[in-house]
């Protein structure tokens, strides 16, 4: 018991605990209302969210511009010096809010100029919620000073606040715009209240920064924006891909098994977010190679069991049996076994370590190489939801190759 209690106050261990219940509260609660969505709004529908939704998110990593890994880097090492903690939160909060508007700028230009963004425009704009909330939430800052029960906690509720106006609201594909509506209120509530946590219950004190200040910390974190632009394309663009190409029906299909993937995938994200702040003060490597080995073993299962299940998971969970979603669950899943080491040997462990530079590097490779593939497949008339599931799995397996060779090029594990 002594030893359990000890365990749990470990601030790694609360925070990776925080995390996993944060993202319990991201994947699960969702879970419970895609289901429903894709009943209630149809195939076509709930392709129509699903396409909608990924492309929000491309915004949204750029709003992000980098700053949740390099501002929450810079909290965690100057976390004991308040002035310094304030004026990063300031300079990190004063860049988000003017790429949130240029960002707005960009989906009025999409609206305006492509007819799938032009007849949709009202789902598009109520989705654009996801991305205020995102630019309000301080996640980065909370991470940095390993703080995240404030987090989680707020995260849950306004969850629940989202997705139970669904399930009393929703009724047909006619409340295609209630959808929307629901789903981008989740994220602005959260971000709404993970603000007010910050100024009110960490004195957090924002100051006026000046136009160097603010260019000098786009600059530093233009390289992490750089590496997750392109991990978005490997990822994120893939719906909307097909969202352009093949119509809302197909991306209904496959987004069923992609959020069955996604779900899998985001098991290992509490961890690499607790263990990143961790590493880089610590340079815990033995405690790094005992999370990482059983991490890999923990993954091999939970991917053996959904690629067996495969079929039956998507009935359980969406009420539905095509063969377009299994066979593409089956695809994507394959990626699993790579992700697991790929993920953990990223940014908590290289960029950590002092690598920063070369982990992103890795991820720029991959997803250039991402790009000439689907440009290929595009040209040569193969863009369909198997060639880009096979494309997603070889792509996760090229980032893992890079990712262990520079563990042993900087023998790291020595």
């Amino acid at each position: 018991m002594n030893k359990l209690k000890l365990f749990l106050k470990n601030p790694l261990t609360a925070n990776v605990l925080y995390l996993a219940i944060l993202q319990g509260f991201n994947y699960l609660l969702p879970f419970v209302a895609l289901p429903f969505l894709f009943i209630k709004l149809g195939v076509k529908g709930y392709g129509l969210i699903a396409f909608a939704y990924s492309t929000i998110l491309f915004l949204n990593i750029l709003v992000d511009f980098g700053f949740d890994l390099y501002s929450t880097r810079e909290i965690s090492i100057h976390r004991d010096n308040k002035s310094i903690v304030d004026k990063i939160f300031s300079e990190t909060m004063v860049s988000k809010l003017l790429i949130l508007i240029i960002s707005f700028l960009i989906l009025i230009f999409l609206t305006f100029t492509v007819n799938e963004f032009k007849e949709n425009k009202t789902i598009f704009f109520l989705m654009f919620f996801v991305v205020i909330g995102n630019c309000l939430s301080p996640l980065w800052y909370f991470q940095g000073i390993e703080k995240m029960k404030y987090v989680t906690l707020i995260n849950g509720f306004s969850k629940i606040a989202s997705f139970l106006p669904m399930f009393i609201f929703i009724k047909s594909s006619d409340d295609l715009i209630l959808a929307a509506l629901f789903y981008g209120l989740g994220y602005f509530i959260s971000g709404v209240l993970s603000l007010f946590i910050a100024f009110y219950s960490f004195k957090v004190t924002f100051t006026f920064t000046n136009f160097n200040s603010i260019k000098k910390n786009l600059i530093n974190s233009s390289h992490f924006f750089l590496s997750r632009a392109t991990v978005s394309f490997y990822t994120t663009c893939n719906t909307m891909i097909i969202g352009l190409t093949l119509g809302n029906e197909m991306t209904g299909y496959y987004n069923v098994a992609e959020k069955i993937y996604q779900a899998f995938t985001s098991l290992i994200s509490p961890l690499t977010q607790g263990l990143y702040p961790y590493i880089a003060k610590t340079k815990n490597v033995i405690l790094f190679k005992k999370i990482l080995q059983y991490s890999i073993i923990g993954s091999l299962l939970i991917v053996s069991f959904i690629f067996v299940f495969s079929e039956g998971i998507i009935e359980m969970l969406f009420n539905t049996r095509n063969d377009y979603s299994t066979n593409v669950l089956k695809i994507l899943i394959i990626g699993g076994v790579a992700i697991t080491p790929s993920y953990l040997l990223g940014y908590p462990f290289l960029a950590a370590m002092g690598y920063t530079k070369y982990t992103n590097n890795t991820v720029v490779i991959v997803g250039v190489n991402h790009l000439i593939w689907l440009v290929l497949l595009y040209y040569t008339s193969n863009i369909n939801i198997y060639s880009i599931s096979i494309l997603i799995v070889v792509s996760e397996f090229f980032a893992l190759i890079l990712r262990f060779y520079g563990v042993m090029k900087f023998k790291l594990f020595k």
